[in-house]
């Protein structure tokens, strides 16, 4: 299921190439059937009008909606601020509320459950046209992007180099499976630590420590590499050979917003080497 619609087209551009389907829950009849009009109007296709919360997650659930226009108010127990958290939650359809009443309790209550809009009864038919596309061109925006981020966590936990990324603070924000495996460290362990914790370099020759270099990359705003002759601490205590560099990285603005670590085992490139020039 996908705020998108098909055929390629932006969700701002009123030639639909599939009308987006949008579930009603309002638990006045009158106003509920004269909003299922003005959108059958604005080409959208109404799914379903629902009076409770239950309702609402009912055909939410059999339905699939691109979108709800949740009234805040609704029959029965639960309310539609209820039932929007448990639509957003496990369906993910994102939620417009509906409402006569801004109060700060009530504001604050629909605020956490994240909905790409509100509208103040009576809703204006231009009002209400403007809301839903606009919540339904963020919803779509926000589903390309997770789709996005979703592949590259993918291919970090896949490559052969151990990947560590932190945040501007230098406290860890991801590790992938070969770094959690050269470094001893599991990432229920090191995710919010400091990286001076879970990267400890020493120079195999003299044994003094070295630099961090992610906190380095930080400082310096650009590549630091630790070059030869670096040994990985692990957190049993054991010592790997490793080659490593860290980079910042940056935000649009050009800021540096973190910073992330690549590093390998070289130990077979230790022996191969020796064995080479013995």
């Amino acid at each position: 299921m996908s705020a998108v619609p098909s055929g390629g087209l932006s969700v701002l551009d009123p030639n639909w190439a599939v009308a987006p389907r949008v579930l009603v829950a309002e638990d006045e009849r009158l106003l509920a059937e004269e909003l299922r009009d003005r959108l059958l109007r604005l080409n959208y296709a109404v799914v379903g009008l629902a009076a409770s919360a239950d309702e609402a997650v009912r055909l939410a659930e059999t339905e699939l909606p691109d979108l709800v226009l949740m009234d805040v108010h609704l029959k029965g127990v639960r309310d539609g601020i209820d039932a929007a958290a448990e639509v957003t939650a496990r369906l993910g359809v994102p939620v417009i509320f509906l409402t006569a009443h801004t109060d700060t309790g009530t504001v604050e209550r629909a605020r956490a459950t994240g909905p790409y809009g509100y509208l103040v009864k009576p809703v204006r038919e231009r009002e209400l046209d403007i809301t839903v596309r606009m919540a339904l061109h963020k919803f779509a925006l926000e589903t390309r992007l997770k789709e996005s981020e979703e592949r590259f966590v993918t291919t970090l936990l896949s490559i052969g180099d151990g990947v560590i990324a932190v945040d501007q603070g230098g406290r860890v924000t991801f590790i992938n499976p070969v770094a959690e495996t050269l470094t001893g460290w599991g990432s229920v362990d090191v995710v919010g630590q400091p990286i001076s914790e879970v990267i400890v370099l020493a120079d195999e020759r003299t044994r003094e420590p070295i630099p961090n270099p992610v906190m380095a990359a930080l400082r310096e705003h650009g590549v630091v590499t630790i070059g030869d002759h670096a040994l990985l601490r692990r957190r049993d205590g054991s010592e790997v050979p490793v080659d490593d560099s860290a980079a910042p990285v940056r935000d649009r603005l050009g800021n540096v917003a973190g910073a992330v670590l690549v590093f390998r085992d070289v130990t077979e490139q230790r022996v191969a080497r020796r064995a080479l020039l013995k």
